[in-house]
């Protein structure tokens, strides 16, 4: 497969997600899509992304250092 088909079945993959109905949304309100994997968190859905789930901790955590008050 060639770069070209690669882009073409990437973008034919995007605009497929693009035009499904969300299952259910995040805890900040995006979609999560049908085979989506996401974590349930009391009840707060997070997708199962690095970026997503610094943010869901930042945002209902408090960073602790050991060793400071």
């Amino acid at each position: 497969m060639d770069n070209n088909q690669a882009l073409s079945q990437a973008h034919c993959s995007y605009l497929q997600e693009m035009q499904q109905e969300p299952v259910a949304e995040t805890w900040d309100g995006e979609p999560i899509y049908e085979n989506e994997e996401f974590f349930d968190i009391d009840g707060d859905y997070v997708i199962n992304e690095i970026d997503a789930l610094r943010d869901y901790l930042n945002e209902n955590y408090t960073l602790k250092t050991a060793g400071r008050g």
